[in-house]
C-alpha cells in the first residue's frame, strides 16, 4: 500500500477538516497515523483502510461546534462541560450525514466511543452493533489521547499505555484484534526507531575515531615542532587538546 498516495487522496475529499483547531487537528493526524499502520498490520484490504483512514480524519470533525471555550480549556471539565464534549460524536455523524460522499462513514464516526459491553456513548451500543472501523478507531483515538500531554496530565508511558488497553480488552470494552493491530504496529515502530539511533550511533563513533586520529596527528605534529622557547605554550595547547579528546 502506498501511504503518502492514499493519505494525499483522502485530504483531497476531506477539505472540511479546514474548521479544526490547531490542537484538534494534531490529535485527528495522531489518530489518522495510528489506524493507517494499524490496518496495515491487520492486512485488511486497500478500500477497507481507506474506509478506516477517512473515518479518522473525521472522527473528532463534531469539535468544530464545540464551544471554545470548552474545547481549549487547560484544565480538567466540569460534569456539565464533559457532557457537552461528549456530545461531539454526535456531531461529527451530523456533519457527515450533510455531505454525499461521506455519509458512508457516519455510523463509524458516531460510534468511535462506544464499548463493547455497552458502557460507552453515544448509543450504548453492544459487541456486534459496533462496526469493526468503530473498534479500530476507539483504539486509536484511546492511544493518541493517552500518548498527549496536557497541562492537566503528563502522558502515558507505552508500558502504561498497553496495561490501560489491556484492561479494557479483559472487561470487554476494546475490541482485541484492534488493540493487537496497534502493539503490532507500535513494536514496527520502536524497532525502526532502534534501526536509525544504531545508524547514527556508528556514524558518531565513526565521527569520534577520525577526531581521535586527527588530535594525534596534532599532537605529534607539535611534540616535533616545540621548541624550548615555547615549551610552555605548547604544554597549555597539549593540556587544551587533551580537554577537546
Amino acid at each position: 500500500i502506498n501511504e503518502s498516495a492514499l493519505l494525499s487522496e483522502v485530504n483531497i475529499e476531506i477539505s472540511i477538516l479546514k474548521g479544526l483547531d490547531i490542537f484538534t487537528n494534531a490529535h485527528v493526524q495522531g489518530v489518522t497515523k495510528v489506524t493507517l499502520a494499524m490496518c496495515k498490520k491487520m492486512n485488511m484490504s486497500y478500500e477497507d483502510i481507506k474506509k478506516c483512514v477517512v473515518a479518522a480524519y473525521l472522527h473528532d470533525i463534531g469539535k468544530t461546534k464545540i464551544p471554545p471555550e470548552i474545547l481549549q480549556k487547560p484544565e480538567r471539565f466540569t460534569d456539565e462541560e464533559y457532557e457537552i464534549m461528549k456530545s461531539h460524536s454526535e456531531k461529527s455523524y451530523d456533519i457527515c450525514m450533510q455531505f454525499d460522499d461521506l455519509r458512508q462513514y457516519a455510523k463509524d464516526v458516531r460510534a468511535h466511543h462506544e464499548s463493547l459491553d455497552g458502557s460507552g456513548y453515544p448509543d450504548k451500543l453492544h459487541g456486534n452493533q459496533i462496526s469493526f472501523e468503530a473498534r479500530v478507531l476507539k483504539v486509536a483515538d484511546v492511544y493518541s489521547a493517552l500518548k498527549s500531554k496536557r497541562q492537566y496530565k503528563e502522558e502515558f508511558t507505552l508500558v502504561q499505555i498497553f496495561e490501560i488497553m489491556y484492561k479494557e480488552v479483559i472487561e470487554d470494552k476494546m475490541d482485541a484484534t484492534a488493540v493487537y493491530g496497534l502493539l503490532m504496529a507500535v513494536i514496527e515502530e520502536k524497532m525502526f526507531e532502534l534501526e536509525h539511533i544504531k545508524i547514527n550511533l556508528k556514524e558518531y563513533q565513526k565521527q569520534l575515531d577520525y577526531n581521535e586520529h586527527i588530535l594525534t596527528i596534532l599532537e605529534k605534529f607539535i611534540k616535533e615542532k616545540a621548541s624550548k622557547e615555547d615549551i610552555l605554550l605548547n604544554k597549555k595547547m597539549m593540556s587544551y587538546l587533551k580537554k577537546l579528546n
